[in-house]
């Protein structure tokens, strides 16, 4: 199941950029993008990818799954 996290992260990141970008409408918006980096940062980098792959790295599938899949981006996979 933590296999099907990746998409769910970036949909996350995703959402955050896009309320970014909805609060460069007010004055003083560009403050807000203390939050989006922050997630990125954290998914990217801490919490997010770095535990799901840690938590994977005794499946012996998921070496298979993280050569053929892209790590944060939804994308077809490779062959």
């Amino acid at each position: 199941m933590a296999i099907l996290e990746a998409p769910k992260l970036f949909g996350e990141v995703l959402q955050w950029w896009g309320i970014f970008v909805i609060a460069l409408s007010v004055e003083n918006g560009w403050v807000s993008i203390i939050g989006p980096l922050t997630i990125t940062v954290l998914i990217l980098k801490i919490s997010g990818i770095p535990l799901l792959e840690k938590k994977m790295e005794t499946n012996l599938e998921f070496s298979e799954y993280k050569r053929k899949t892209s790590v944060f981006i939804p994308l077809p996979p490779r062959k």
